[in-house]
């Protein structure tokens, strides 16, 4: 587990992992801004859920423009930062949930090495896990400790103007929205989403499946940058 610090940034601040968010905040960026100027495009009006909120980076950066934020984080350690980024910056209209967003109910495990293969090339070794967010979760089965809960967040957001939707959940984006298809089909939100193809083959979707879903939805998809797997879907 990469040890703690805190940073005061652009933002406020921060208590985060001494990795390479850590490292970016400390040197004075705004992380990951290449996707900024896309959810800039969503009505500030409406709630936006930020799905995979790691220690809360941009859940505070929405919560300075929606009029409310709901803010999931799966892993506990992280968890627990994300909520202490939201106090430490006194802000009251965000709502942090320990769950998974998934498309089903269900108690969720860490995948095994057997299971996906760990075809990984990442800063950190998914073997034995040791950065809290990379890490991949299924539905538990026999034999498998369950570490989070899965759940579909339809429910989360009934009756309620969502405008913006933004998703990073290690390969597992399409199944987080799938539980959000009712919400999506009511309020047509901004989408901005991952797709990294090893994590998303390891959750059992490929790229085919994301265009199909956002096709039927009647959304159009745009690749941020060549040189990422940022994207962002609009409603047509």
């Amino acid at each position: 587990m990469p040890d703690l610090i805190e940073v005061d940034t652009i933002l406020g601040r921060f208590q985060c992992y001494e990795d390479t968010v850590g490292r970016a905040l400390r040197a004075g960026q705004f992380w990951d801004q290449q996707i900024q100027s896309a959810l800039d495009e969503a009505d500030p009006t409406g709630w936006a859920l930020d799905l995979g909120a790691n220690i809360g980076w941009f859940t505070v950066y929405l919560a300075t423009r929606h009029v409310r934020v709901i803010a999931v984080e799966a892993q506990p350690q992280t968890f627990q930062l994300l909520q202490g980024n939201v106090w430490r910056n006194a802000l009251s209209n965000v709502l942090c949930l320990n769950l998974a967003a998934y498309d089903t109910d269900a108690p969720l495990a860490l995948a095994t090495p057997a299971a996906v293969g760990w075809e990984w090339d990442g800063e950190y070794d998914m073997r034995t896990c040791p950065h809290p967010a990379s890490i991949v979760y299924w539905p538990a089965t026999e034999g498998m400790t369950p570490v989070t809960y899965g759940v579909r967040l339809d429910g989360f957001a009934t009756g309620q103007r969502v405008t913006l939707i933004k998703v990073d959940v290690q390969g597992c984006d399409l199944r987080a929205l799938r539980g959000l298809i009712q919400t999506i089909r009511r309020c047509r939100p901004l989408i901005v989403f991952e797709y990294e193809d090893s994590p998303s083959k390891w959750n059992g979707t490929c790229w085919e499946e994301y265009l199909d879903f956002f096709r039927q939805l009647n959304y159009t998809v745009t690749r941020i940058r060549d040189d990422l797997w940022d994207y962002v879907a609009r409603p047509a």
